[in-house]
């Protein structure tokens, strides 16, 4: 079992030569920081100089191809996505619109959201059926627990538990995060889908779409996958070969925000709904899905909510859809000064 102690956040800042700015970022689950931080300004960075940032899909297939020698998966493709996201934001501010509105929007209102921050696999079940209660009740779509015990007994206490708390038809989610093998899958979730599972997400390895395929036609919940897919190929096998039922993109996986859009069409033009990856902790996927007309639910994790400028603000469950210019990701200057970072530094333009 990973224990995550700290979540890094890792900022980038795009200034044109009209003084418009963007911000973008990616997270780390506490490893491969610096990596990504040397990537974006040794490698990354210098090329963007002298670029138009309207042609950001021209930019992200430069970078991507001169790039490849370095990684095509991993931190060397997010740090793409963080360049992409600025740029993003700074094209919303130039134009004085949203995210979601230059994307064309399609839901001004609010988003629904599910509850993770509650179901994690350290948590006792006390704990799990408080924290599913008081989600609940402060009216979530759903909550998502954590599974994948070494005794599957363990985990069937845990989400009877769950299920007894919250009552039938409430939506619950099951999340094994790859840890299971394919017989280890389908006789676990055998003895856990009497409970009602909203979806299995990832319940074996995340690139094994045979497996997946495999397991889709031996069990009654659909299978959510995606959210550590760097290719859209894959999402495309994952979904001819029948092993995705709910597609699962992550912006930061796929290079950035155009590389989620192409994925959420893709899901789009197969009749799957998506659930977009919460690895941005919510910030961007309000945007991506109030832009689209598939999106089931968005995950709700409020790790970073005092790093932005402009956090989101949850109602009843619900996402606010922000209507302020750009991709809401600038980085707050408080949250910058308690870093010691001096935000009123001339940037270096080399």
């Amino acid at each position: 079992m990973l224990d995550v102690n700290h979540w890094d956040i890792v900022a980038t800042e795009v200034i044109t030569d009209t003084n418009l700015v963007g911000w973008g970022y990616n997270s780390t689950l506490a490893t491969g920081s610096r990596a990504l931080v040397s990537i974006l300004r040794d490698e990354l960075a210098p090329r963007l100089i002298g670029q138009d940032p309207y042609l950001l899909k021209k930019i992200w297939k430069d970078i991507y191809l001169d790039n490849h020698f370095t990684g095509i998966y991993g931190i060397a493709f997010q740090g793409i996505a963080a360049i992409e996201i600025a740029l993003w934001d700074l094209i919303c501010k130039d134009c004085d619109k949203p995210l979601w509105k230059i994307l064309g929007g399609f839901n001004d209102d609010r988003i629904p959201c599910y509850s993770t921050d509650g179901g994690w696999m350290g948590f006792s079940e006390q704990n799990l059926v408080d924290n599913a209660r008081r989600i609940q009740a402060a009216g979530f779509f759903g909550f998502k627990m954590k599974v994948g015990k070494p005794d599957i007994r363990e985990d069937r206490s845990r989400l009877a538990a769950v299920r007894r708390a919250v009552g039938p038809g409430y939506p619950v989610m099951i999340d094994a995060n790859g840890k299971w093998d394919l017989p280890t899958a389908v006789s676990s979730i055998a003895v856990l889908q009497e409970f009602e599972p909203y979806w299995i997400e990832e319940p074996l390895h995340p690139f094994d779409v045979r497996s997946h395929a495999a397991l889709a036609e031996k069990i009654r919940p659909p299978i959510l996958v995606g959210e550590t897919i760097y290719d859209l190929r894959m999402f495309n096998d994952f979904i001819v070969r029948g092993g995705m039922n709910i597609a699962q993109p992550d912006v930061m996986r796929l290079g950035g925000i155009s590389g989620w859009l192409e994925a959420s069409a893709l899901a789009k033009a197969n009749g799957l709904p998506v659930v977009p990856a919460a690895f941005n902790l919510m910030q961007i996927d309000v945007h991506l899905m109030a832009s689209i007309t598939n999106g089931l639910v968005m995950e709700h994790i409020p790790w970073l909510h005092s790093v932005f400028a402009r956090p989101l603000t949850v109602q009843q469950g619900h996402m606010l859809v922000p209507q302020h210019a750009g991709v809401g990701t600038d980085i707050s200057s408080t949250a910058l000064r308690e870093l010691g970072i001096d935000i009123d530094q001339e940037p270096d333009r080399r």
